[in-house]
């Protein structure tokens, strides 16, 4: 079954058990229907985003004007709404960073994803 808000709060707590930053960093003000995530320092948007597709089959949204380059966003509408979508993206997302050179624990992110769907 589809929970857009479900799969949003849980992709919210998931990307804080990686220690990424959500933008906005207010629970408040993020949107059920998209979460954005600052890019860590270090690591390049448009690599990331080519790697998670390339090796994962994951397609994650950059952004533009002031953010671009900065913040990349993960959808949790239509297709992407459905739970094991949802671990798939987080999944792809954290080994991509660890791929790419930053610390993190896959295991950490996915437990806590898995305890808020």
């Amino acid at each position: 079954m589809q929970d857009t808000k479900k799969n949003a709060t849980a992709t919210r707590y998931a990307i804080r058990a990686m220690n990424l930053e959500l933008y906005p960093k207010e629970e408040d003000y993020c949107s059920n229907t998209v979460t954005a995530i600052k890019i860590p320092k270090g690591i390049e948007d448009e690599k990331l985003r080519n790697h998670i597709m390339q090796k994962y089959g994951v397609m994650i949204a950059g952004n533009w004007g002031e953010l671009k380059g900065k913040v990349i966003r993960l959808g949790h509408m239509g297709y992407n709404a459905y739970a094991h979508k949802t671990i798939h993206a987080i999944f792809a997302l954290n080994q991509s960073l660890k791929d790419l050179g930053f610390k993190n624990s896959t295991e950490d992110a996915i437990k806590t994803l898995k305890e808020h769907l």
